[in-house]
């Protein structure tokens, strides 16, 4: 059930309207920016991490250590799930009112309209998203632990 409201409060701050940016607006913007660039590094990191034990796994084929492919293979699953679930973050980030989050040349719909959220709503979901990030962050300090 916390899930299913959460999700419709995702779902009704979708709306790309303008909303007049009182404080609490103002802080679920700062605190979605500081998550974005988390995001995008974290991203960045996991994605390198991939193509290097892509290119060992290749070497090490032809080195026939079986073993150490093993490993390769196993740090391979958890870095793909990892980046599996920082996509699936990035698809359920939401926009403020009046901020869109589409990149330069992205196709972007602006006619939702969902205006009975308050500021307050705003920046919980904001704060609950990037409560969420930081948990993938710690895995994925634990994940290059291993």
């Amino acid at each position: 059930m916390k899930k299913a409201v959460f999700f419709f409060c995702l779902i009704a701050l979708a709306a790309c309207t303008p909303k007049g940016e009182g404080p609490l607006v103002k802080e679920a913007l700062a605190i979605q920016d500081s998550a974005r660039a988390l995001h995008s590094s974290m991203s960045t990191e996991v994605t390198n991490k991939l193509a290097e034990i892509e290119m060992q796994m290749n070497e090490g084929r032809q080195d026939s250590a079986i073993d150490q492919l093993r490993v390769l293979k196993s740090q391979f699953l958890d870095y793909e799930n990892l980046n599996r679930k920082l996509v699936d973050w990035r698809s359920s980030l939401i926009e403020i009112p009046g901020h869109c989050l589409h990149e330069e040349g992205e196709a972007h719909d602006h006619s939702h309209d969902h205006n009975d959220l308050t500021d307050q709503d705003i920046l919980d979901v904001q704060t609950e998203l990037y409560k969420q990030l930081k948990g993938l962050e710690r895995q994925l300090n634990a994940t290059k632990a291993q």
